[in-house]
C-alpha cells in the first residue's frame, strides 16, 4: 500500500530529478573516456551496491527457473545495457537537449508495449499524447540546421529510449517474483556482461585524458546512478508510478540548464520549442494511470 507523501519525500523525489539531470553533462565533460568504458564503469558499480543492499537487506525473491522467466531476465539485462550504450553514444554527435529529450520519450513506447506484451489498457490520452510528442520531434530534429544537430546522434538517442522501454515492461512483467534491489542486481550484472562482451569484440581506442574526465566519470556513478537512480527507486514505494514518470520527465529542463552552465551548450530556438512540445505530449500520454500503473517496485 502506497503511503501518504510528506514533504520529505517530495523533497526527495525532486532531489532525484536534479541527479539523473547530471547524467548527460556529466557524460559529455568524461569524454574522451570511450563510451563503453564509461557504461562498464557506470553498470558495474550499480551492480555492485544493488547486489550489496540485496544481500544486507536478505531479501527473498519468488522466481521460478523457467526457459521463459530466464529469457526474459537475460533480454531484460541486455535492453538496459543497450539503453546505456546507445545513449552514451548519442551525446558524442548530437546536442544534450536533443538527446535526453528523445530518450525520455520512453514512457510512451512503454505505453504502447504495455498494451500490446502485458495486455494492459490505454486511454486516448496516449495517442494523443503521442502525435503531440512526434510533432515536437519533427520541429526539434527537422528544422534545425546546425551542424550539432546530427541524424546519427537523434536516432541512437530513440534507439536508447526504446531498449530502456524494453527494458521497463519486462520488469513490470517480472516484478512480483523479487525484490527491488535483488532484481536491481541481475539486470545490472546482465547489463554489465553484455558490455563486457561487446567491449571485447570491439575496437576501443584508449587515449590520455585529463584528470577532470575521470572526476566526470565518478561523477558519473554517484549522481544519476546511486542517488538518481536509487532513490527513484525508492520514490516507487511512496508514489504513484505515474507521478515519478511526469517528474522524471522534468529531467530535460534541468540536463539543458546544466549543460548551459557547465558547456556554455546553448540550445537553438527549434530545439527549446520542439522539446517543449514533446514533454508536453509525454505528460499527456502518462498523466493517464493507464499507462504507468501504480505498482510501486518498477526498477530503473
Amino acid at each position: 500500500m502506497i503511503k501518504n507523501p510528506t514533504h520529505n519525500d517530495w523533497l526527495l523525489l525532486g532531489l532525484s530529478i536534479f541527479a539523473i539531470s547530471w547524467s548527460g553533462p556529466l557524460i559529455r565533460l568524461a569524454f574522451p573516456i570511450p563510451v563503453l568504458v564509461i557504461v562498464f564503469v557506470r553498470l558495474g558499480f550499480a551492480f555492485l551496491i544493488m547486489f550489496f543492499l540485496s544481500w544486507h537487506r536478505k531479501e527473498e525473491n519468488n522466481y521460478s527457473f523457467t526457459r521463459s522467466t530466464n529469457f526474459l531476465l537475460v533480454l531484460a539485462g541486455i535492453s538496459l545495457g543497450a539503453h546505456f550504450w546507445f545513449w552514451t553514444e548519442s551525446l558524442k554527435h548530437t546536442s544534450i537537449i536533443i538527446s535526453v529529450v528523445l530518450v525520455t520519450l520512453h514512457p510512451i513506447f512503454v505505453g504502447f508495449g504495455a498494451y500490446f506484451f502485458l495486455k494492459e489498457p490505454f486511454g486516448r490520452s496516449l495517442v494523443f499524447g503521442t502525435v503531440i510528442a512526434v510533432f515536437g520531434t519533427l520541429i526539434m530534429t527537422g528544422m534545425d540546421t546546425s551542424l550539432h544537430n546530427s541524424l546519427l546522434g537523434n536516432f541512437l538517442a530513440l534507439m536508447g529510449g526504446i531498449f530502456f522501454s524494453i527494458f521497463l515492461v519486462i520488469s513490470r512483467a517480472m516484478r512480483k517474483q523479487f525484490s527491488t534491489f535483488g532484481y536491481s542486481a541481475i539486470v545490472y550484472g546482465l547489463a554489465t556482461l553484455f558490455i563486457s562482451f561487446v567491449f571485447i569484440f570491439s575496437d576501443v581506442q584508449f587515449v590520455t585524458v585529463s584528470p577532470s574526465s575521470y572526476w566526470a566519470l565518478i561523477g558519473i556513478v554517484v549522481l544519476p546512478q546511486l542517488i538518481g537512480h536509487t532513490t527513484i527507486n525508492w520514490t516507487l514505494g511512496v508514489f504513484p508510478a505515474a507521478i515519478v514518470g511526469i517528474a522524471i520527465v522534468c529531467e530535460p529542463i534541468g540536463a539543458s540548464l546544466l549543460a548551459v552552465v557547465l558547456l556554455d551548450e546553448i540550445p537553438t530556438f527549434f530545439e527549446v520549442l520542439g522539446a517543449l512540445i514533446i514533454v508536453s505530449g509525454v505528460y499527456v500520454a502518462i498523466r493517464n494511470r493507464a499507462v504507468l500503473s501504480n505498482d510501486k517496485k518498477i526498477c530503473i
